[in-house]
């Protein structure tokens, strides 16, 4: 499953787990499953474009 394949539904389950995993690993973060903000800047800057809601407003300022 790519990122592509999920829904937006607002549960951060296995397959959003899964996804930040990925994320992480393929930027050479920590790879911890947390959306801190490193990971939620990346993901912000990374995917800007194809935003359709405000989520950065989700994302942790601390972890």
């Amino acid at each position: 499953m790519s990122h592509l394949d999920i829904a937006v539904d607002g549960i951060f389950g296995a397959a959003t787990l899964r996804e930040v995993k990925h994320f992480q690993q393929h930027y050479s973060y920590d790879v911890d499953g947390v959306v801190g903000p490193k990971t939620g800047n990346g993901l912000y800057w990374t995917f800007l474009d194809h935003l359709q809601i405000d989520c950065y407003n989700s994302i942790p300022t601390t972890e």
